[in-house]
């Protein structure tokens, strides 16, 4: 159930029904996705201009809320928390009901619960938002040029998430203190800024270190002059290695066929098409085609890369970016890092996975350190730590019914997945997915989780960041799966695994035909849960 964000001056007018009825106390617990995309500033911010009070804190379980009012105004407000919810949210569940009467004298965000086991799903990373994006270029506003601005509405969550509930000290945020300034925003009802989790500015935040091929840190007197000079380097035709929200992108000029093809060459990478990354709207439009479906996802939270014809003036290296291709994958500045450079050059951009071919995203600084000089003539990495790393997301507009197909499902998805079909509340069960394109799903708690696009497991490296992945999804939720699902496929290296886990574990492990998983899915798909037992029994 999305909504929209509360407008201030228009919610503040709207009528309170009257009553002379004595107040009760109410509990409202909302269930999906409610964390991480600023719902408890949202209820706070909701009550105090409806003049009740009580609290609001996060749960395991999602968002819970306890109010005194009268029956109209609980019910008031109960519906405009539903259809006035923050754009991010997904509510999947919601219940409404009276319990014992508690006496608050106003109201509240209180300390989040941490007991118990996580019902809830996690907030994907968000895209940079149009007010953000819009800060980041006013160059009288504090945040002018502070590359790594977020607020209650976008910035990383999965990718930095180590517990939950979400909260700052639960994830990587948690090293960065916040400066007086920023704190007064955090704890300022009308800033748009309130418990904002991941709140920082440059003179608390996140601060960025620029290395040559040899390993040697470059020295520069502020950021933004080191700004300039990545911006003069990709301008020369250099290649430079760049930390984003979920592992490091290469990045090249997308207009010069003589640095895309040393990029193919150093990477390994002789035909497979490279994404591009458009800072410039109006030179977007004018060089692809782009319709209304497409640019709806450009634009959207997940800011996924999307695959569009080209349009027959453009100024791409198109033989070398995408050989014998008429589509380009073409995606938004999601972070504001990318948006900086992107519009200071002036020109599109090469953004592409910071990988050897058939290797895993790197996402450790150590790592990048060593691996990725022989990619890259520069390494810009910053000092907040990748908690969960992932690819950026691929999809396509289908021809035929103009809808989203996905080719990659990673960054701005993972590992939220809605599904309205019938579950087995109490069953935790773990599928691991066949060898190509892997990923992992987890049904616990009523929920089901689908992992970021991890990669093809031909690779030792591979193999181990799946590993990493499914072990510290487990860990987040609490989750010991009572049952493991595996491709039949004896010769696959999660087969393997997931017979050693199964064993190790003292839990049974199905094995399941190719085709058939992928019947059960459409039965699924299409809420034939009998057909589909069935199929599996």
């Amino acid at each position: 159930m999305p909504g929209s964000a509360l407008n201030a001056p228009e919610e503040a007018s709207m009528p309170m029904p009257q009553t002379d009825v004595a107040p009760l106390t109410y509990l409202i617990q909302l269930r999906g996705q409610v964390q991480g995309v600023g719902f408890r500033p949202f209820v706070y911010q909701l009550a105090h201009r409806l003049g009740l009070t009580g609290w609001v804190s996060n749960t395991l379980e999602g968002l819970k809320v306890v109010l005194n009012a009268c029956p109209e105004e609980a019910r008031h407000f109960y519906e405009l928390l539903l259809s006035k919810a923050p754009a991010q949210a997904r509510i999947t569940q919601h219940t409404f009901q009276i319990i014992d009467y508690q006496c608050f004298e106003d109201f509240k965000i209180i300390e989040s619960a941490s007991e118990g086991t996580p019902n809830l799903l996690i907030s994907p990373d968000f895209a940079l938002c149009q007010q953000c994006e819009a800060e980041l270029f006013e160059i009288h506003n504090r945040r002018y040029g502070y590359v790594f601005l977020t607020c209650t509405q976008c910035g990383p969550r999965y990718s930095i998430l180590e517990q939950l509930p979400y909260d700052r000290p639960h994830t990587a945020m948690q090293a960065f203190a916040q400066c007086p300034t920023c704190t007064q925003e955090y704890q300022n009802l009308q800033d748009r800024r309130y418990f904002s989790q991941t709140n920082s500015c440059a003179d608390c935040g996140l601060t960025m270190r620029l290395f040559d091929s040899q390993g040697e840190e470059k020295s520069f007197a502020t950021p933004q002059t080191l700004l300039d000079f990545v911006v003069g380097q990709l301008r020369a035709g250099q290649i430079v290695a760049l930390k984003g929200i979920g592992g490091y992108l290469l990045l090249a000029d997308a207009t010069s066929a003589e640095t895309i093809r040393t990029l193919r060459q150093r990477k390994n990478r002789p035909h497979k098409p490279f994404a591009v990354l458009y800072a410039d709207e109006e030179a977007l439009r004018r060089e692809l085609v782009v319709s209304d479906l497409a640019w709806a996802h450009l634009q959207s939270a997940a800011a996924p890369i999307v695959l569009l014809p080209l349009a027959p003036a453009h100024s791409l290296a198109q033989a070398e970016i995408a050989p014998s291709l008429d589509k380009i994958g073409v995606m938004r500045p999601y972070a504001p890092l990318l948006a900086w450079l992107g519009r200071e050059l002036g020109k599109p951009l090469v953004a592409t996975s910071a990988n050897l071919s058939q290797s895993p995203l790197v996402y450790e600084d150590a790592i990048a350190q060593t691996h990725l000089r022989r990619l890259a003539d520069w390494v810009l990495s910053h000092n907040r730590a990748i908690v969960f790393p992932q690819d950026d997301s691929v999809l396509q507009i289908s021809d035929f019914e103009a809808q989203p197909v996905f080719l990659r499902r990673a960054r701005g998805y993972a590992p939220t997945f809605l599904y309205d079909g019938p579950l087995e509340p109490g069953a935790s069960v773990l599928a691991v997915g066949a060898m190509l394109k892997s990923t992992f799903t987890l049904q616990h708690q009523g929920q089901l989780y689908v992992s970021q696009y991890l990669g093809d497991l031909q690779s030792y490296d591979t193999q181990a960041r799946f590993e990493t992945v499914l072990h510290r999804l487990c860990q987040v939720l609490q989750a010991r799966p009572q049952l493991v699902l595996r491709d039949a496929h004896p010769g696959y290296p999660n087969s393997a695994w997931a017979e050693a886990f199964a064993q190790s574990q003292g839990i049974p492990c199905r094995a399941i035909l190719h085709h058939e998983a992928h019947f059960g899915a459409v039965l699924a798909e299409n809420h034939c849960s009998a057909a589909r037992k069935r199929c599996w029994a």
